[in-house]
């Protein structure tokens, strides 16, 4: 082979891809027990693995054979309905092929990643940047390991990204369709993606001017500011069951209303060169009629919201709002547009507003199609339009004393910025809280006081880096996307905590870890371009890059081959699961049992009904019981015959104890399984 042909081959892509492969095709020939007792871990994987099994035997689109159920991201389903048709034959070869499409996953992951930041940014950060996202266990245990919908929802989000990239260059109709498409794969990879979905589609329709920018960001001090006035005037265990849901409507009210003032006040033009004088005046006049206009809503219509809230949110957003538009300004590197250029709002409005029109159409509308067409058939096969896992994670964060928590902490919490509570912005804000902790210990003082500070100062340098050669590093963000990735994450992140939901999982936040990781690499590509001796500085990159991804890869090797030895001979004879053989042993062959969760046994079981209690994977009308009181007596009527549980979780904790006391007997003689019993159910 030519030399030249040679260096033209995608030689990382290539390793990375063989390696990715090549590890989880050894993991795939693992031996049997292996596959539950150290790679599928989580119950929601078997959720998936269970309804997917029945609907390939034509059960419908349930977990217990006995009530249908929306509780799943559709598009995993979908892929994983024909791999567990092979469910009747083996239990395991499922598995094992679950493992290799995830692998495939990973690699394309990986491959169109380091296509995305190569564009973009120095290619030793691309391959770190890469290498890093594939191969680290943490991020691999979130992702790629657990068998649920995160690995396709990271390709899908990798590859929505690559869709920004490509459209951002060629700006036609037919990349924005191609656009859209990947738009709608990233949706139903992962519902809650409609934050980047729509954030992105905005971001798009409004180009080519500083409206997106800053449309997005008074939505978000909106948001913020009417949360926080309401947290002064009242506390968060009281405000997130009794003033989340109207405080985040008086915030939408206020921007709407602001929107359209500061539009018409021309506040959504450029501020590079306005007079900052009328700028500020602009500003106050359309803050304070948008808020004082809720005040009157507030009283007039009796939102149940403090009736100083409104006042307060003013005071939080009209500087925030004012100093976002002066910083924009300042910090632009490109000249204003001369006053004979710019057009009044209204001209803007009448120019415009075919463009934007046809490209929403362009964009929202396959969108709005497949969106309005999955919410239908929900409504019509399920009875509910929304997947009802979702809606009994609102209704537990409501409830008091309930065992599965997850709802904000604290301010910061609600914000996913808090670094004893929140996962969301890991492991970015654990590696930010760490520093912190050691910084206190040398200045012997409050972590949580240093940890803002540090927090501070990390943005402020972030800033700096950006702005030191801003021309240049500003058009790199927006190839990157990184300005509606960063806002679709933060809102993400902010609706979870600012209203109320129990059981949030470390799975949740792949959007954050994609966002918070292009962020670090353009970061750390723009402190290098600052660096003297740009060759030295560059062959010192890649010896750091190369050394770093191969210990990566290293470890990322020895650990997942160690942990799945191709021979399992030592567990010869014995159940998959411990608990199998404990309910098969003391329940009678087509019992029907119940159990919080359940998922793995759901799975393995024999001869035997498992019933989801807590109803992320059961029935609307089951969640509809539950809310009412009245669960048991459902589960009376579907002839419950047993609960396998720790009886202290449904007689003292919610959502249970009011449903299931007086209506449980312990099974003389059956054993305990990590506390767990196996009790009678009585009608």
């Amino acid at each position: 082979m030519k030399l030249s042909r040679l260096r033209t081959l995608p030689l990382f892509e290539i390793a990375l891809a063989s390696l990715v492969l090549g590890v989880h095709l050894y993991a795939s020939l693992a031996g049997s027990h292996f596959l539950p007792m150290r790679w599928f871990l989580r119950d929601d994987a078997y959720y998936y693995f269970k309804v997917a099994q029945n609907i390939s035997q034509g059960l419908g689109s349930t977990f217990d054979g006995l009530n249908l159920t929306n509780g799943y991201h559709p598009l995993w389903l979908l892929i994983c309905v024909p791999i567990f048709a092979l469910a009747r034959f083996d239990l395991i070869l499922p598995l094992r092929i679950v493992i290799l499409v995830q692998a495939a996953l990973s690699a394309a992951s990986g491959v169109l990643l380091y296509r995305l930041l190569r564009r973009s940014l120095t290619p030793a950060i691309a391959v770190l940047a890469t290498s890093f996202f594939t191969l680290d266990l943490t991020l691999h245990n979130t992702i790629t390991q657990m068998g649920l919908e995160t690995g396709l929802l990271a390709f899908s989000l990798i590859l929505l990204l690559t869709a920004l990239q490509r459209y951002q260059a060629a700006s036609n109709r037919r990349s924005l369709l191609w656009l859209s498409a990947a738009a709608c794969l990233t949706l139903f990879s992962r519902l809650d993606s409609i934050y980047l979905v729509l954030v992105l589609g905005l971001w798009l329709v409004l180009r080519g001017s500083a409206l997106p920018k800053l449309l997005l960001a008074d939505l978000f001090i909106s948001l913020s500011a009417y949360v926080l006035a309401v947290l002064q005037r009242t506390s968060l265990p009281n405000y997130l069951p009794v003033f989340s849901s109207a405080t985040l409507l008086a915030a939408a009210l206020a921007f709407g209303l602001q929107s359209l003032i500061f539009y018409f006040l021309g506040l959504y033009q450029h501020p590079k060169g306005q007079n900052l004088l009328a700028l500020t005046a602009k500003t106050a006049l359309g803050s304070v009629a948008a808020n004082t206009s809720v005040l009157a809503l507030t009283l007039l219509f009796g939102l149940e919201i403090p009736r100083s809230a409104p006042l307060l949110a003013l005071g939080i957003s009209l500087p925030l709002s004012l100093g976002f538009r002066l910083g924009l300004g300042f910090f632009s590197p490109w000249p204003a547009m001369p006053p004979e250029e710019q057009k009044s709002p209204l001209t803007e409005l009448r120019s415009a507003w075919r463009g934007w029109l046809a490209d929403a159409l362009a964009y929202f509308g396959p969108l709005g199609a497949t969106l309005g067409g999955y919410l239908l058939y929900n409504r019509l096969a399920f009875g509910t339009f929304m997947p009802v896992s979702g809606q009994i994670k609102r209704w537990w964060g409501l409830l008091r004393h309930d065992i599965y928590g997850g709802e904000a902490k604290t301010a910061l919490d609600i914000f996913g910025l808090d670094p004893h509570f929140s996962a969301a912005w890991n492991p970015w804000l654990k590696t930010l809280f760490s520093l912190s902790e050691s910084l206190a210990a040398r200045l012997n003082s409050l972590t949580n006081t240093t940890f803002l500070w540090t927090l501070f100062f990390a943005a402020l340098l972030a800033l700096a880096l950006i702005f030191a050669r801003r021309k240049q590093n500003l058009p790199v963000l927006a190839r990157l996307g990184l300005f509606p990735l960063l806002m679709a994450a933060e809102l993400h992140v902010f609706f979870y905590g600012a209203l109320p939901y129990g059981g949030k999982q470390e799975w949740y936040w792949v959007l954050e870890i994609l966002a918070g990781l292009i962020l670090l690499a353009a970061l750390t590509d723009f402190a290098l371009r600052l660096l003297p001796f740009p060759r030295l500085t560059k062959s010192l990159a890649w010896g750091v890059s190369l050394a770093l991804s191969l210990s990566l890869a290293w470890n990322f090797a020895f650990a997942l081959t160690a942990r799945m030895p191709l021979s399992d001979a030592q567990y010869a004879g014995q159940a998959y699961l411990d608990m199998v053989p404990l309910l098969e042993q003391n329940t009678e062959p087509g019992a029907r049992i119940g159990m919080t969760g359940g998922g793995n046994v759901g799975y393995f079981i024999q001869g035997r009904t498992i019933i989801n209690l807590d109803g992320l994977i059961n029935s609307y009308a089951y969640f509809q019981a539950s809310q009412n009181g009245q669960g048991a007596e459902f589960l009376s009527a579907m002839g419950l015959d047993y609960i396998f549980a720790n009886p202290e979780i449904l007689t003292q904790t919610e959502p249970y104890a009011r449903q299931f006391n007086g209506h449980l007997e312990p099974l003389p003689g059956a054993p305990v399984y990590g506390g767990k019993q196996i009790l009678r159910f009585l009608p």
